[in-house]
């Protein structure tokens, strides 16, 4: 019980820092435990995935992607299809087409490899 109320309490003082920086950088979000990600306010990960895309000839419709924190939000938004591990933040769940297991059970790396043998099996 001590140890998971001292998780708690870390979780709190890292939303509290979280909560402090965004006053200053409103794309500050907190990715992992103990991981906060601060990008500056004029661009987001979607602006990098984009000219990625573009750079390929990829259609954005044709893409899906896997995010799981605030900081994804911008680019899921835009793929084709937004896929999500279970134990994302309710936001992310919220305009995921699909929900996988935790990334605690790896299940990004469970996905990307059932795709991969889809693929080769064709």
């Amino acid at each position: 019980i001590a140890r998971r109320q001292r998780q708690m309490c870390i979780r709190d003082r890292y939303e509290r820092i979280r909560a402090d920086l965004a006053a200053e950088f409103p794309n500050a979000a907190r990715s992992y435990d103990g991981t906060i990600e601060v990008t500056s306010p004029a661009t987001d990960k979607w602006v990098a995935l984009r000219t990625v895309l573009e750079g390929l000839g990829a259609p954005v419709a044709r893409t899906a992607g896997i995010g799981d924190s605030a900081n994804d939000l911008p680019w899921l938004r835009e793929v084709g299809v937004a896929i999500c591990p279970s134990n994302s933040v309710a936001a992310v769940k919220d305009i995921s087409a699909y929900e996988i297991g935790s990334n605690d059970e790896d299940a990004v790396a469970a996905l990307c490899n059932r795709i991969a043998e889809a693929r080769e099996a064709r």
